[in-house]
């Protein structure tokens, strides 16, 4: 059955009110470094999950990601294979050529490494987290396509390189018959 929702887990938490002393403590420990006052005042940074239900953010079920995420991976594998197939039927061949492949898998990379876009709010989620909790970090998995076909030989040497060959390439395939 194909994931058709993602959902949240549940606020458990009773929130307790925040004083406005305490409040600049975290913050400036998040934002400045400065632990000093947290630590002077016996503030302890606070567990995750009680941070995230003080700000109101329900993380997602972790059986749904993870059903989805398996589900999302095997139907790009299927999307980007069938694609090719009917490339390779266009091209005058009746299947694959061996050694094709398609493997989507889902990488973790951290957020400060992370060279697309990360939507406002998922941002401001993240700040509020920061200043509460100083020592978190974020990640961001996406799920990537390897793919193997319409390859070439490169010849490199000292500062020179050269593609030589192409195969899998019906256009260029002739050049060797």
């Amino acid at each position: 059955m194909a994931v058709r929702e993602l959902r949240r887990e549940p606020n458990s938490v009773s929130v307790e009110p925040s004083n406005l002393i305490a409040a600049v403590a975290l913050k400036a420990e998040a934002v400045l470094g400065y632990s000093w006052l947290r630590k002077k005042l016996g503030i302890e940074p606070g567990s995750l999950s009680r941070t995230l239900d003080e700000l109101g953010i329900e993380p997602f079920r972790l059986c749904d990601v993870r059903k989805y995420k398996r589900e999302k991976a095997r139907n790009v594998e299927e999307q980007v294979i069938e694609s090719f197939r009917e490339r390779a039927l266009r091209g005058g061949f009746r299947e694959i050529p061996p050694g094709t492949y398609v493997r989507a898998t889902w990488a973790v990379v951290p957020l400060e490494n992370y060279e697309g876009e990360v939507p406002a709010f998922a941002l401001s989620h993240a700040l509020e987290v920061k200043e509460r909790i100083p020592t978190a970090h974020f990640e961001v998995e996406e799920l990537r396509v390897e793919k193997r076909y319409d390859p070439f030989l490169v010849v490199c040497c000292d500062k020179e390189r050269f593609y030589i060959d192409v195969w899998e390439e019906e256009e260029f395939e002739n050049e060797h018959v």
